[in-house]
């Protein structure tokens, strides 16, 4: 089987959607799937992933549209492989849209709603993800739902400190967004409770104040993950989200969490966390402090739940069934 990945991921830190894309590579080559970024190429499957072909750079809508009617985007291609046409079977990847998660209307969204008719077959990232799309008219029944997955040999518990029920609590949080619809906010309010220490990975929202937070700014994954197992808990106050890939590396580290109740959050957290009470962050801590060893119970139980493997292999089985 071979797949052109119309995605281009990179290495360095670009968001969840080129970390699962770039993991979810590895764990293709390293299960033989043939793999080229060459539309017109040879290739059973064409991935598209979100509304981006690269990091920053738009799908050009017109060129899938020549795939899906000729097989390729290029008549000159066309004219040397020596076929008048082929057929392509297009899997795609949807992320969120940005009026729901972000209150705005953006071309990510459009492109995605657009394209959503010419796939085979979709994958949405959670229950929450399919009703987004729902409620803007997809009424198809070609998906899937794949949470994502996350690469363990950087996202683990290796040598992770835990809380001892004595110490200040750590806690950190993670957003790669200055959008304070991650949260910021509520992050800098936790820093002001009794106990504990806040710590924030990212971009800080301007015009929040960062409170008692300590900022450590951006930071390579393994330099994520190290931070991680040096703290007890992970705060992630976001809204709408689709599957927080942040979230799940977060998880995988072995990181109890508090969360807001909304989007997909507690579809993918509720077993291994507590809701934040925006008027009672106080009662919330003492929620998590009191269910800590349960908590973490549950996600040494689960952990496979959130590695690469698991929903690489959902991904495979979605391809081989194409």
């Amino acid at each position: 089987m071979k797949v052109c990945l119309y995605y281009k991921p990179i290495t360095k830190p670009w968001g969840g959607s080129n970390s699962f894309i770039l993991s979810l590579k590895n764990y293709f080559i390293k299960q033989g799937v043939e793999l080229t970024h060459d539309i017109n190429g040879d290739y059973d499957i064409l991935f598209l992933n979100s509304a981006y072909k690269a990091p920053g750079k738009f799908i050009n809508y017109k060129e899938i549209i020549r795939v899906k009617e000729r097989g390729y985007s290029s008549f000159f291609r066309q004219l040397l492989a020596k076929k008048k046409n082929r057929s392509v079977k297009i899997l795609y990847r949807l992320d969120g849209l940005r009026r729901i998660y972000a209150s705005m209307d953006s071309k990510m969204d459009r492109i995605q709603l657009n394209c959503v008719g010419f796939a085979d077959q979709l994958v949405f990232q959670s229950d929450f993800a399919l009703e987004m799309f729902r409620e803007c008219g997809y009424k198809g029944n070609n998906f899937s739902i794949v949470y994502n997955g996350v690469n363990q040999d950087i996202f683990n518990m290796i040598d992770r400190v835990y809380w001892d029920n004595k110490r200040v609590l750590k806690i950190i949080a993670c957003s790669w967004s200055s959008n304070p619809a991650k949260g910021h906010k509520i992050v800098a309010e936790l820093s002001g409770c009794e106990g504990v220490e806040v710590s924030f990975i990212g971009a800080w929202a301007q015009g929040i104040s960062s409170g008692n937070v300590r900022l450590l700014g951006g930071l390579s994954q393994n330099a994520i993950a190290e931070e991680f197992r040096k703290h007890h808990v992970f705060v992630f106050p976001s809204l709408n989200e689709a599957c927080s890939n942040t979230l799940l590396e977060a998880l995988s580290a072995g990181l109890p969490v508090l969360y807001l109740d909304s989007g997909s959050n507690e579809e993918i957290a509720g077993n291994y966390g507590v809701k934040l009470r925006n008027s009672d962050l106080a009662k919330s801590l003492d929620e998590i402090k009191s269910g800590y060893f349960s908590l973490m119970d549950n996600i040494k139980r689960d952990i496979n739940k959130f590695s690469i493997g698991s929903a690489g292999r959902q991904y495979l089985e979605i391809c081989k069934s194409m």
